[in-house]
């Protein structure tokens, strides 16, 4: 097995997408501001605990919405999520290691005030070869789903270049156009 390291700009070039450094601001004072802060008692996230999860891919609206959260008070737990090194597991787990739920995303989802799921992934592929085991892996988190739920939270989808594809966009940078522009003004 080879293993390849790059830096994260370098991974960022070769997705292809410009994300253009204004809009992610905005997205990110959209998200954290109003989408999360709006639903809190007080409407402030002054020493709230707000967990971003994410993939890898999504980390440069990740590190703004941290940013934003930690402007406004709050402390960001951020928990990046690599779907294949997820999906390589649940093909060879057993159903009794799928359901198990470790403490620490009890605790995690005990720990959070807010929640932001920032979707988006260069591995569309995987979700339909592993259907079965997601469905008991999820299954088993009923609970931890009610909890992140009954609290203030919010999802956004991150434009990849491998959804640009699997969405018939003739180029990564119109889809995120077409998602961001469902978030906000874009010019």
């Amino acid at each position: 097995m080879i293993v390849t390291l790059i830096k994260r700009e370098s991974f960022l070039k070769i997705m292809a997408i410009q994300y253009k450094p204004e809009i992610l601001d905005r997205l990110a004072t959209l998200l954290v501001r109003y989408s999360l802060a709006e639903q809190l008692p007080g409407k402030s996230l002054d020493g709230k605990n707000v967990q971003i999860r994410a993939e890898e891919c999504a980390s440069p609206l990740v590190e703004r919405v941290a940013n934003e959260i930690k402007i406004l008070g709050g402390r960001p737990l951020s928990h990046y999520v690599n779907l294949a090194t997820q999906a390589a597991w649940m093909e060879n787990a057993t159903d009794e290691q799928l359901q198990h739920v470790p403490e620490r995303e009890k605790t995690l989802a005990d720990m959070a005030d807010a929640s932001l799921r920032i979707k988006g992934t260069e591995r569309p592929d995987i979700h339909p070869r592993i259907g079965r085991q997601l469905d008991i892996y999820w299954s088993a988190r009923g609970d931890i789903i009610q909890r992140i739920m009954s609290k203030p939270w919010t999802v956004v989808q991150f434009p990849t270049q491998a959804e640009a594809r699997l969405n018939g966009f003739e180029s990564a940078d119109d889809y995120a156009s077409f998602v961001f522009g469902a978030c906000i003004e874009v010019d």
